[in-house]
């Protein structure tokens, strides 16, 4: 069944999230002061863990992975940036 699911995630640099297999993450905003992704979910899925980053503005990203950009929230003071860690990255041989 075609659903979507409501996901708190934490302001951390790397944690980990179980989906159905194929969810397609829709949106990330604040719900009753916390952080949560929304992603359209096939329920009869495999559940999968998908691995999700958290940067706050002015903070660096770990350049050794490819981030998938999901949305900003604002959390007075501060803005975080939630992003999807996809794959790791060739490294560079400068």
């Amino acid at each position: 069944m075609d659903t979507i699911y409501k996901y708190p995630i934490k302001v951390t640099d790397l944690q980990t999230v179980q989906m159905p297999d194929l969810a397609q993450i829709l949106c990330v905003q604040k719900q009753d002061g916390i952080i949560c992704l929304w992603a359209r979910c096939f329920s009869e899925n495999e559940l999968k863990p998908r691995s999700i980053s958290v940067a706050g503005t002015g903070n660096p990203i770990d350049g050794n992975y490819f981030h998938k950009y999901i949305g900003t929230v604002q959390d007075d003071p501060f803005i975080w940036h939630v992003f999807e860690i996809e794959s790791a990255c060739i490294p560079r041989s400068d």
